[in-house]
């Protein structure tokens, strides 16, 4: 592992990751996609209350 954990899919549904979501505007957005670097990548993902939230995940392609 590197100097920060990730999180790795495992396709089970049952698996989860604590944490918390926030609202940001698209600038606020903008700004998190620069700080990340090229070994990241933005998708969205199901939260267990049903709503869509954009994370960051290993780019490893």
């Amino acid at each position: 592992m590197g100097k920060y954990p990730v999180v790795e899919a495992t396709g089970s549904i049952s698996d989860t990751v604590a944490g918390a979501a926030f609202k940001v505007t698209y600038l606020e957005l903008h700004w998190a996609d620069r700080y990340e670097t090229a070994a990241y990548k933005r998708i969205s993902a199901p939260l267990k209350s049903g709503k869509q939230a954009w994370i960051y995940v290993e780019d490893s392609g």
